[in-house]
């Protein structure tokens, strides 16, 4: 009996791992991709005064896999011919059922500005990838020019400068006979920020202008002037006096016309 067992037991071991071989199922995707189309068929240009009017409307359709699946749909946009490496593009969801997609302008403008230079038109291309499994659809083309998003317009004359009784020369900037005071003048460090560090009197009140000669631009508090918070608020074109902080000193002054605010820090 002992040798019974001994050729038994391994035969029946190898009979229940075959049973369980033949029991398997076996998932098998098949090739089939997701088409992606557009109704943009020239090149566009974003501008910011249209920004919640339509730009693009993309469609696809809710290809089957070959196996009950709960894989998601992202759209990739990436600069035309970078292959979509990580870093050079953004990804947005998609509702795999609802079989398209609308963009406004501002919507297109916000995922563009972050991988391709602002007021160049650039060539760029769209996907769709599945969340796993690496399923992609066809390549889209666009050519699309994306505007810098600001809540403030910037100066056009590039410059900005700051005036009033709260500043060491006073309300002089606009009567156009001083020269320009480089004390004044604010530093650009980026595309849509200026910086300034500037002596200010306590309790008083200033404005920025974009030519120091002119008054025919300014840029002030957006509500009552001199009801700011004084260490930072909000400011748009032709708005009302600012008012400085109670304690007079050196102060760093930040102005950010993509967010449209202004802080100041006592040095």
């Amino acid at each position: 009996m002992r040798f019974l067992s001994i050729f038994f037991i391994p035969a029946l071991i190898m009979c229940v791992l075959h049973s369980c071989r033949k029991d398997e199922t076996k998932v098998v995707m098949n090739d089939h991709k997701p088409s992606l189309s557009s109704d943009l068929h020239a090149p566009i240009v974003l501008l910011q005064e249209n920004a919640d009017k339509p730009a693009l409307t993309i469609t696809y359709d809710d290809v089957n896999l070959g196996f009950e699946d709960a894989l998601a749909y992202k759209l990739q946009v990436a600069p035309a011919g970078s292959g979509f490496e990580a870093g050079s593009l953004v990804e947005v969801d998609l509702d795999r059922e609802a079989l398209s997609r609308s963009f406004t302008v501002k919507e297109l403008n916000t995922m563009l500005i972050k991988i391709v230079p602002e007021n160049v038109a650039s060539e760029m291309e769209l996907r769709i990838k599945t969340s796993e499994g690496n399923v992609i659809s066809n390549i889209l083309a666009i050519t699309a020019t994306p505007y810098l998003d600001v809540a403030v317009p910037l100066p056009t004359s590039g410059n900005l400068y700051i005036t009033g009784g709260a500043t060491p020369l006073g309300w002089q900037a606009g009567n156009g006979q001083e020269p320009e005071p480089a004390s004044q003048k604010f530093t650009k460090t980026s595309a849509t920020t200026y910086e300034l560090t500037v002596q200010l009197a306590g309790n008083n009140s200033y404005l920025f202008i974009p030519v120091y000669s002119s008054w025919a631009a300014k840029y002030g508090f957006t509500g009552k002037s001199n009801e700011n918070n004084v260490t930072g608020d909000t400011f748009k074109e032709n708005g009302g006096d600012i008012k400085s902080p109670a304690e007079g000193g050196l102060y760093k002054i930040i102005v950010d016309f993509k967010t449209g605010k202004f802080s100041l820090t006592k040095q």
